[in-house]
């Protein structure tokens, strides 16, 4: 892709070194110029090795001009990036932003670059993001387009538009409701997390207090790695995991106006309900929900090795909260039931977007609430004497990668069809979706018979039975 100027990077590092690699390896792809690194300090003597790994790292690049700027004390990753980002715009006019553990993908540059000389000039537009999550791009985008919030995760802006966070957060609440202006409107979450501390909720309530648009691709062109054992501030994706991004292989075509996608304010009121408990996202919540909130709260606090009583209460809670009795299949011993209900209560940040269930839409509409779109169901029986085929006759037709969440508590009761609907859940869940299997274990070695009065098809399976048909499947690292 070609480009007028390259322009610097300001790139956050603290002792990931791991991730570091990955990061800067896909800068050196894509001949950036020049970066300024920064690097927080050490929390303690545990940090101190991956630290020093990542400042080794840093001081050795030779494809590319590098200045270090490591503090001494550590300011937390809030106050690490502000000021580092008020160092970096008080020498550059313009640049691109990454941290560790973004990847940027081939064109992903280039194309942020060659933004920022289109509309460097144009005071109407405050940003661009690289990062992009299908929760928050309208369904009819093809090419670029403009929003309302500002982006993290792989980003560019310019010296005007970062100054804006000089104003502290209280004052430009405090003008904006004078000048009539719903703050909130693009969602209230980043009024909360700015008053807290957020730099990325600050940045992004900056602009939009000062109606600026922020540039968006049609598609995530970053990879974010830091969730799990990587983490620092997020271990868990949930309906945050993005899709893989891939390299920019076609021309975009500049929009036509700028003005913000309609879409765009709806999409992230709605994504300003993902950090919520599923209790919380129900607007005007009656006793009895107010009741199983109550229950579900004090279940999570107690410990784990009351694990009984936590799932005697998970269990009560969901029926409280559907009306409707998880257990009404007397074969089904209480504690598998509610084990599956705690099981889907604790993955809550997985239920968004278009759901399938199988047999049920319960727990989709229960646990996702305001945050399924659409919510659709197959046929299936209860636990144990459920026909898998029934089913798989109705999966077989559907699209491949059309579901964020797959709900399938009956593709565990006949073995000979085991393998094709782990199959077909797959086929049907998008890369960044999860499937929720229900599959009935034996703490044995091997596969064995349920129950003699039921048929030979029937079984439960080991662990390593399940994770051998997984590798067999193409999907091991599940």
């Amino acid at each position: 892709m070609e480009m007028a100027n390259r322009y610097p990077v300001a790139l956050f590092a603290f002792r990931r070194a791991e991730l570091l690699g990955i990061a800067l390896e896909a800068l050196r792809e894509a001949g950036v110029p020049r970066i300024y690194a920064y690097v927080d300090g050490a929390r303690g003597p545990a940090d101190e090795p991956g630290r020093s790994a990542v400042l080794g790292m840093l001081e050795n690049i030779r494809w590319a001009p590098v200045t270090v700027v490591a503090r001494q004390a550590n300011a937390g990753i809030n106050g690490a990036v502000r000021s580092g980002l008020d160092d970096f715009f008080s020498r550059e006019p313009a640049g691109v932003v990454v941290e560790e553990d973004i990847r940027l993908v081939e064109g992903a540059y280039a194309w942020m670059c060659e933004a920022l000389d289109r509309y460097g000039d144009d005071p109407r537009v405050g940003a661009i993001g690289a990062g992009s999550h299908l929760r928050l791009v309208p369904p009819d985008v093809t090419g670029p387009w403009f929003g309302t919030r500002a982006p993290g995760w792989g980003w560019a802006t310019w010296r005007r538009a970062w100054a804006l966070v000089q104003e502290p957060v209280d004052a430009l609440l405090a003008r904006l409701e004078r000048e009539g202006f719903d703050a909130a409107s693009s969602g209230d979450d980043v009024i909360a997390l700015a008053r807290v501390g957020y730099w990325d909720a600050h940045f992004a309530l900056a602009c939009y207090g000062a109606r600026l648009l922020v540039l968006n691709p049609p598609r995530n062109l970053t990879d974010h790695l830091g969730f799990g054992e990587h983490a620092t501030t997020q271990r868990v994706a949930g309906q945050w995991r993005t899709t893989p991004a891939a390299p920019i292989a076609e021309r975009w075509e500049w929009p036509a106006r700028l003005e913000a996608h309609p879409e765009s304010a709806p999409l992230n009121r709605l994504a300003a309900l993902a950090h919520l408990h599923p209790w919380k996202r129900q607007p005007q919540p009656d006793l009895r929900r107010q009741l199983s909130a109550a229950l579900r709260r004090f279940a999570c606090a107690l410990p784990r090795g009351l694990g009984r009583v936590r799932l005697r209460l998970a269990d009560a809670a969901l029926r409280l909260r559907t009306r409707v009795s998880s257990r009404s299949d007397p074969a089904v011993p209480w504690w598998m039931s509610a084990a599956w209900d705690a099981f889907l209560i604790e993955n809550f940040d997985a239920f968004f977007g278009c759901g399938l269930a199988v047999g049920s839409t319960q727990a989709l509409t229960a646990i996702g609430g305001a945050q399924m779109q659409r919510v659709e169901f197959v046929d299936g029986c209860a636990w144990w004497q459920a026909d898998v085929r029934c089913s798989l006759n109705s999966v077989r037709t559907l699209s491949d990668a059309a579901y964020h969440v797959v709900v399938a508590p009956v593709f565990s009761s006949r073995c000979d069809d085991l393998r094709e609907a782990i199959w077909h859940g797959l086929r049907v869940t998008r890369a960044e979706g999860t499937l929720f299997m229900a599959l009935a274990g034996d703490g044995g070695g091997r596969t064995s018979r349920t129950d003699a009065r039921q048929p030979e098809s029937h079984a439960t399976f080991t662990q390593r039975h399940i994770h051998a048909l997984l590798e067999e499947l193409g999907a091991g690292g599940v």
